[in-house]
């Protein structure tokens, strides 16, 4: 007897029944079963360093895996799911922004890519910086203007008093929040006291 059998695609992961029937005896047949076994994921990409804004930062990394000896893309929420950790305030040398890949359908495994979150570049505005003589000690003022919406960030200054007439330098040396860091340049101003006025009273 001979037997006609289709290929069959499409088939999920698992155990499936495959019915082959007689082409010469219609009313016979046979069923077998097999099983269709999921395929590894296969290479996750590389991820671009990014810099911190205040949000959950969640790039697409793309994944891939050998199907029939053929490396092809996979496609999010049908092959794979993502999940994200760290990924929201500046990186440390401990700690790293993370997305793991967990293989869904006909797809198993799970890859993982760090990537780092760059702090912010502030950008420091200063207070006043001169002034006439007065006997009294002066000291500017130095502010960060371009937060993200809802934090906050104190500048730590170095050499922030000049009493006498003459000149000093005032130098940013630090921030109070990890997300931000301080520019290469313009982080020091020079602090200036000038000669006060003098008035003359005359016949004295």
């Amino acid at each position: 007897n001979t037997y006609r059998m289709k290929q069959i695609t499409g088939i999920k992961v698992g155990k499936t029944n495959i019915t082959s029937t007689y082409v010469d005896n219609t009313s016979q047949s046979d069923i077998k079963e097999f099983t269709v076994t999921a395929v590894s994921l296969g290479t996750i990409s590389s991820i671009d360093n990014s810099i911190y804004d205040g949000t959950e930062i969640r790039p697409l990394p793309i994944i891939t895996a050998v199907v029939n000896g053929n490396t092809v893309e996979l496609q999010n929420g049908r092959d794979y799911t993502l999940e994200y950790s760290n990924n929201v305030n500046a990186s440390t040398n401990n700690v790293k922004a993370t997305v793991k890949a967990t293989g869904i359908g006909n797809f198993t495994g799970t890859l993982t890519q760090t990537w780092t979150i760059n702090p912010r570049v502030v950008t420091l505005q200063w207070g006043p910086t001169s002034w006439r003589y007065d006997g009294n000690p002066h000291s500017t003022t130095c502010t960060v203007t371009n937060l993200v919406s809802g934090d906050t960030c104190t500048v730590t200054l170095s050499g922030n008093s000049i009493t006498n007439i003459g000149s000093t330098t005032v130098t940013a040396t630090g921030l109070s929040n990890s997300n931000y860091k301080l520019p290469e340049s313009g982080i020091t101003q020079t602090l200036t006291i000038n000669p006060g006025l003098f008035v003359k009273i005359s016949g004295i």
